[in-house]
């Protein structure tokens, strides 16, 4: 059976993996490291245009009214059927 491998995404290349080493597959944390991949990653987010942001924020509240609405009629409804039962 040949050794599992895993892509180093350093090199693009493939090399096996070690079980006599657990620390060779594992790094431990660094929240120095971890603070400088943030930094990075919030400079590849494409945020939205101010118009985009009123846009979208329009659409939820239209949906969240209609939901509301409807939740509104069909309790009331039910209200009306069971006061008609009782």
């Amino acid at each position: 059976m040949p050794k599992p491998t895993f892509l180093t995404p350093q090199q693009g290349q493939t090399k096996p993996m070690s079980k006599e080493n657990p620390a060779e597959t594992q790094k431990s944390f660094n929240p120095v490291e971890f603070l400088k991949g943030v930094k990075q990653e919030w400079h590849r987010v494409t945020w939205p245009t101010r118009e985009q942001v009123l846009a979208e924020t329009g659409v939820v509240l239209v949906v969240v009214a209609v939901f509301s609405a409807f939740v509104f009629v069909v309790d009331k409804l039910f209200q009306w059927i069971v006061q008609r039962i009782t």
